[in-house]
């Protein structure tokens, strides 16, 4: 064996080297997903944050916020080999959570039925996150503190029913009396 073989073997076994170090780091970098764990996963300007609800192979389950800024319950949010995936922070959660309330609606005074236990609240105080949990404060009241978000499922906002004067029903239903002469005249012919 001359010398640029010996050069050439040793280079190659160096390499290798490299490579089985470049795997390890690989899977000591490689966050564990662990269900009921908040994480964020991140492409350019991209970010996702969402909770684990199941691992099945490499395949991670759960809700949250996809990249693109839409709400998902249960679909798959990448997989295990994906390193640009690590643990989301309670800021970064709540952050998130509150943006998502504010896009379905929920404001004081709104009424909705809970999302555990389907009670009916009518939505005051201020709002609080705690460990997953997204709810208004309204120690003052005596009905409790009507949850909105609770392990992946939102409450149900309540649309409220408008109240009219007379004044306004009559307007707004003022062609009926029109519609009912009509009918009573087209229902005389028949006879």
């Amino acid at each position: 064996m001359n010398k640029l073989e010996k050069l050439e073997a040793k280079l190659k076994e160096c390499l290798d080297e490299v490579q089985v170090l470049k795997d390890e780091q690989v899977k000591i970098c490689k966050p564990k997903f662990e269900v009921g764990k908040w994480y964020k996963g991140t492409g350019g300007e991209l970010t996702a944050v969402y909770c684990v609800t199941e691992v099945e192979g490499d395949a991670i389950y759960a809700y949250g916020m996809g990249s693109w800024g839409n709400w998902h319950n249960g679909c798959c949010f990448g997989d295990t080999s994906d390193n640009n995936q690590s643990p989301a922070t309670d800021d970064e959660v709540e952050a998130m959570l509150r943006e998502e309330a504010n896009n379905r609606g929920f404001k004081e005074g709104c009424t909705v039925v809970t999302p555990v236990g389907s009670h009916k609240r009518t939505v005051t105080g201020t709002l609080l996150y705690k460990r997953g949990i997204l709810k208004y404060d309204n120690s003052d009241k005596l009905d409790g503190h009507p949850c909105i978000f609770v392990r992946g499922k939102w409450a149900t906002i309540i649309e409220a029913i408008p109240e009219y004067t007379m004044a306004q029903l009559h307007e707004k239903l003022g062609h009926f009396k029109e519609i009912k002469a009509l009918k009573t005249f087209i229902n005389n012919l028949n006879y």
